[in-house]
């Protein structure tokens, strides 16, 4: 069994020769805005868990995945060329969700910090037509921030 460092190391490593690869070798469509985040390798490094994500609006992540699957023997051919194994681990990819689901929260913020904004103008507006105070605005601006 490989100690945890170099587990962690052989991770590092085959998440540097596959993002290599996808830059200067690999010429399939689908896999043009690639970007692997991360590699779980397993303790006695036979398996290799390689998490990507994809910024394609027009590539569905399972057409990814069967680009990645279909290149699964060039990857790990160019593993076992890289890295000083016994035997280069077999590769499992896997869709990861969290640049997704960040930009939809990152869409969702902003979107309530826009309806916020409307709501001080309203009542900002609304303010000065009855002749409020500016101390009052300033109030309903640090209340709703």
């Amino acid at each position: 069994m490989a100690s945890n460092s170099r587990v962690e190391r052989v991770g590092d490593e085959i998440q540097k020769i596959i993002v290599a690869l996808l830059a200067t070798k690999v010429r399939d469509p689908r896999l043009q805005w690639v970007s692997i985040t991360g590699v779980e390798v397993s303790k006695d490094l036979s398996y290799a868990k390689v998490f990507f994500s994809s910024l394609s609006t027009e590539t569905h992540p399972s057409q990814v995945l069967k680009a990645l699957e279909s290149a699964k023997g060039f990857f790990r051919t160019a593993l076992a060329k890289e890295l000083r194994l016994r035997v280069a681990p077999a590769l499992r990819f896997f869709y990861d969700e969290s640049l997704a689901y960040g930009n939809k929260m990152n869409s969702l913020i902003e979107k309530a910090r826009q309806e916020d904004e409307k709501f001080i103008q309203q009542e900002e507006n609304q303010n000065e037509s009855n002749d409020h105070k500016d101390g009052d605005h300033d109030e309903l601006r640090e209340r709703l921030r």
